[in-house]
């Protein structure tokens, strides 16, 4: 039987995709052989899955599906690689292709403390688990996959357990993951047993009343908990700063993804269309994940973190998006509804383009300074200035400022929140309106956690001598991060393309028209507020023919121009020589968001003081300040140290030691299964 194009390419890609990882471990006393080989076998991979993807988004089929025997009767191996999962899969291709790259530098970083082998070998199966999911077509199959995934990922979390935080760091995420899960795993097989089989395939009648609720509730729970989506985002502040940078780009950009996949597939897929209560959950959640995560970004000092709790913000804005689509098509406006879930799939793609490329750019920093936190830097644009500069791009997509990719997702969910707005009515346009309010507010406060990030850590002068003596990373890192840039740049001034990807990945869960002028891919498209988008300029066009201007312009200046080159003095007020010290610090840029908002960080001081002398000259002065992380104290902690001292106390009654006792509990638990038996 003959093969297509598609198939071979998706063979290929798990052949390579295999390779990597059993390759690299087997070479693990070789240290650079072992990433040399990684390297290049997840970068060959990764291609091979970026051709497949795009076969199938680019075709008019139904995709590629495969059947595999297993010898397990429990276990059906089906495989389909439709147009949602070519979508992720394309977005882990990408990502996945840049850490391949990046690693061939950030080894270094490891070498002599850690065995590279096994990081080669734990990030390789983690790809593998990871497009496993993607592409699981039967419930047994996902969820084995679901699992791989997430204890992979929880040894890539601790792999330098010698590191300050990170035993907490695994162990929260190992209890939130196993969590959420449970209620996966509940909701799976109570599709299972509707269903009659381990096939994903949308039921034959779509449930309703609280049946319907309960399945939503189950994987919404599930799926919230990987996404890190508040208040179940407690795990990913701690997890992303202990794992390496280049498995933090994977877990941020694409992991989590994981989470929209399966809310997509199972929400407006197999579960059938989603209801006006639904879709407000989503919205709510949404709204407050987004808030949530941009409020820690904008005050935390430590990079990863920082990032981390962005991550939180994004897919609080997607999962606000989706509800948005839910909302819209449940009232009756299609095509509010078709922008919606399009802004929500676009929004997912960016966030993986330019938050992978500024874990992999904090990676680059923390290897050339040995610190993650910002108040320990100042000046690397000066002396990282590739690094600086593409931390600079992707902090303007973070920001969602034009012209990067970051823009485009946001800007097409305020047109489908816009739309409900004029249209929906007051009991519509009000929740709609506080949506739109929620996604501006989010949107400059993580432009503000921008400027805080780069002003501290990229300018001004040096606050410490790894600082100061900072070079600039390899180029297979500052590369990496350059792909992923340009792709991020391309995104925000062409963004067609990507839109028509989005559009093609949604036809398995959308049903509803999608407005023609999207369908025909045009560059960038101004929307009045109709339910479609027109046609005017195409804005890359606009920004490309501005820039060629300014730099024409630049040019022109510095070729007449050739001024006296004079220095002077940094104007001190009359202090003397500044200092490192005086410069505005990551604590100083937030505090007067933590001031105003101290009801949600709750922030203390403390102020030392060394005696001298006498007490008007002390020989020091200590000054600091803590903010609470509000769910963390009041929520979960207090919830496992119940569970602890209830699991304490069980086991005192429990294992007792009495060989007698664990007979009676055998003999027990045997009537009990007897009495079920014979009742069932």
């Amino acid at each position: 039987m003959s093969m297509s194009h598609g198939d071979l390419w998706f063979q290929w890609m798990w052949i390579f995709l295999a390779t990597a990882p059993l390759g690299a471990l087997l070479l693990g006393q070789w240290p650079r052989a072992s990433t040399l080989w990684a390297s290049a076998f997840g970068a060959l991979g990764s291609l091979a899955g970026i051709g497949a993807s795009l076969i199938v988004l680019g075709g008019s089929g139904g995709g590629l599906r495969w059947t595999i025997d297993t010898a397990l009767p429990f276990l059906t191996a089906d495989i389909c690689l439709d147009a949602l999962a070519a979508f992720f899969l394309l977005l882990l291709s990408v990502v996945n292709l840049a850490v391949s790259i990046y690693i061939q530098g950030y080894a270094a970083h490891y070498a002599g403390r850690r065995p590279l082998g096994v990081l080669h070998f734990l990030t390789g199966t983690f790809v593998m688990a990871m497009a496993g999911v993607f592409v699981a077509h039967s419930y047994t199959l996902f969820f084995l996959l679901w699992e791989a995934m997430s204890l992979l990922s929880f040894f890539l979390v601790v792999f330098e357990p010698e590191e300050r935080g990170t035993p907490q760091a695994g162990m929260f995420y190992l209890v939130m993951t196993h969590l959420g899960s449970a209620f996966l795993l509940v909701g799976l097989l109570g599709l299972m047993a509707l269903s009659g089989g381990q096939g994903m395939t949308p039921l034959a009648t779509p449930l309703t009343g609280p049946l319907r609720w309960g399945f939503f509730a189950l994987f919404l729970v599930g799926f919230a908990t990987k996404g890190g989506v508040a208040p179940l985002h407690v795990w990913l502040p701690y997890a992303h700063p202990a794992a390496p940078s280049s498995v933090s780009a994977l877990m941020s950009g694409v992991m989590i993804k994981t989470a929209v996949y399966g809310m997509v597939r199972f929400f407006f897929d197999l579960l059938g269309p989603v209801g006006l209560g639904e879709g407000a959950v989503l919205m709510g959640l949404g709204g407050l994940s987004a808030l949530t995560g941009v409020a820690y970004a904008y005050t935390d000092r430590n990079i990863k973190r920082m990032l981390a709790y962005s991550s939180i913000e994004n897919m609080g804005i997607i999962t606000l998006f989706l509800g948005t689509g839910a909302v819209a098509i449940a009232t009756g406006h299609p095509g509010a509804g078709a922008l919606g879930l399009g802004a929500a799939l676009l929004h997912t793609l960016n966030h993986a383009l330019f938050k992978g490329m500024l874990f992999l750019g904090a990676g680059s920093v923390h290897q050339a300074t040995h610190t993650k936190h910002m108040d320990d830097l100042g000046g690397l644009m000066k002396t990282m200035p590739r690094t600086g500069a593409l931390m600079l791009l992707g902090g303007l997509a973070l920001a969602s400022i034009v012209p990067m990719n970051g823009f485009i997702g946001e800007w097409l969910g305020l047109q489908s929140l816009a739309i409900l707005v004029m249209r929906g009515g007051a009991a519509l346009g009000i929740p709609a309106l506080l949506g739109a309010a929620t996604v501006c507010l989010a949107g400059a406060l993580a432009a503000g956690a921008v400027v805080k990030f780069l002003g501290v850590a990229f300018l001004g002068t040096p606050r410490t001598r790894p600082a100061a003596e900072a070079q600039e990373v390899p180029p297979s890192m500052w590369g990496a991060q350059a792909f992923l840039g340009g792709l991020c740049l391309l995104g925000g001034l062409f963004p067609g393309p990507f839109l028509a990807l989005v559009r093609r990945g949604l036809a398995p869960a959308l049903t509803t028209p999608w407005p023609s002028p999207l369908a025909g891919g045009v560059a960038f498209l101004w929307a009045p507020m109709r339910g479609e988008l027109s046609s005017a300029w195409p804005l890359g066009a606009i920004f490309l023919g501005a820039a060629a201007v300014v730099v024409l312009t630049w040019g022109l200046w510095k070729t007449i121009r050739h001024p006296e080159i004079r220095r002077y003095g940094t104007w001190d007020c009359g202090y003397g020589t500044l200092s490192p010290r005086m410069q505005y610090s990551a604590r100083g840029f937030a505090n007067p968001l933590v001031i105003v908002f101290r009801a949600l960080f709750r922030p203390t001081r403390e102020l030392s003081v060394v005696p001298g002398p006498s007490p008007y000259h002390p020989r020091g002065v200590r000054y600091t300040t803590r903010t609470e992380r509000l769910f963390e104290s009041r929520l979960y902690l207090p919830v496992m140290d119940r569970a602890s001292r209830l699991s304490r106390l069980a086991r005192g009654f429990i294992q007792t030691g009495s060989i007698h006792l664990y007979l009676v509990y055998i003999f027990v638990t045997l009537l009990a299964l007897l009495l079920y038996a014979r009742i069932a």
